[in-house]
């Protein structure tokens, strides 16, 4: 567009300087000569000459403003970054620590823990018996008399909750523990498992570790209801019977009544070496003997009974009947009837039948 008005701008200005000069030629030239150019003619001609030449001059073309396309610029790839990862803490693996050794330590006596009563021992139900176990202190503190065997779980068969150990007992040294159960009145196998328990009231097996309890099991039998006969089997004869009184380390002869040789029973007086810590009733001599209870017993429930040849406790028994078999092979009960603990005495009544 701006090339345009300058083109007609000269023009223009062309045709006005054109004009001038050639009026002023005209009134130089008023007696010119027929032969020379007319000045309106040479006006018009000038006119035609510039209409042609503004015809032919080509109007340059209208400039659209086309908008700048920019190239789109590629999206810059970012590098990947290197993340400098915070070091992982190495786990160090746990401390543990060895907790102390117990001094409390104990194990079962060679050749056997069981004194009375081996695993599966047969007994009538109703009836009461003394499982006796020897056990060994391995560990390195004395056992005192506040030491005891005490009931853990299983079957309890009536057994105290927990027995006192009859002496005490130092490093290397064993015991034998015995407690009083009664059989259950249904027939089956029963155990009760046991452990042992310091003066502070912390419990201890046998073993290593202190880990494992020691049991009693029985299997308990029930009787058949006997036939009735027209004729029943006689009571065997009695042999002897009788009331004595024992000293400490008195012995009793079963087959006779007599304190002294031939003996089958020995009253003993557990000691610490200051005070007597326990009373005893132990076979000798290969008798056996075993609590049945507070009832008398028949010949042939006595003749039945369960029997060892460990030692009966006199003072957690008194009143109490034990069956036992001489070293005679012969049957009887007998009953502890007063234990002076003052005078440390021991009084039992015995009959023996002369019967096996």
């Amino acid at each position: 567009m701006k090339t345009k008005i300058k083109t007609y701008f000269l023009l223009f200005m062309i045709l006005s300087l054109t004009v001038l000069f050639l009026a002023g030629c005209g009134q130089a030239a008023s007696n010119a000569e027929p032969g020379q150019l007319d000045v309106t003619q040479a006006y018009q001609t000038i006119e035609a000459r510039l209409t042609e030449a503004v015809a032919q001059t080509p109007i340059p073309p209208t400039v659209t403003s086309t908008p700048e396309i920019l190239a789109a610029s590629a999206t810059p790839t970012l590098e990947p970054t290197q993340t400098s990862a915070a070091p992982t803490a190495t786990k160090l693996p746990a401390v543990t620590q060895t907790p102390a050794t117990s001094c409390d330590q104990a194990d079962a006596a060679y050749p056997s823990i069981d004194i009375t009563i081996p695993d599966d021992t047969q007994i009538p139900a109703g009836n009461s018996f003394t499982k006796v176990w020897r056990i060994v202190n391995t560990g390195t503190c004395n056992w005192t008399a506040e030491y005891s065997a005490v009931f853990v779980s299983g079957d309890q068969m009536s057994a105290p909750a927990s027995v006192a150990i009859s002496k005490p007992v130092g490093p290397g040294q064993s015991v034998d523990i015995d407690v009083t159960l009664v059989a259950p009145q249904e027939a089956g196998t029963y155990r009760g498992y046991w452990k042992l328990q310091n003066a502070s009231g912390q419990q201890f097996g046998i073993g290593p570790g202190g880990k494992n309890s020691f049991w009693v099991q029985i299997v308990v039998t029930v009787a058949d209801t006997p036939t009735p006969t027209a004729t029943l089997a006689p009571t065997p004869q009695t042999l002897v019977s009788g009331s004595v009184t024992l000293n400490a380390n008195d012995s009793l002869d079963l087959d006779t009544l007599q304190i002294g040789g031939g003996a089958d029973l020995i009253y003993l007086q557990v000691s610490d070496g200051i005070t007597i810590t326990g009373h005893q009733l132990s076979p000798l001599g290969g008798a056996t003997a075993g609590v049945f209870g507070t009832a008398q017993p028949t010949y042939a429930q006595c003749k039945n009974a369960a029997k060892s040849a460990g030692p009966v406790d006199a003072n957690a028994n008194s009143g109490a009947y034990l069956c036992y078999l001489t070293d005679q092979g012969l049957t009887g009960w007998a009953r502890i009837d007063a234990l002076d603990t003052t005078n440390g005495t021991l009084s039992v009544t015995i009959l023996t039948w002369a019967a096996p």
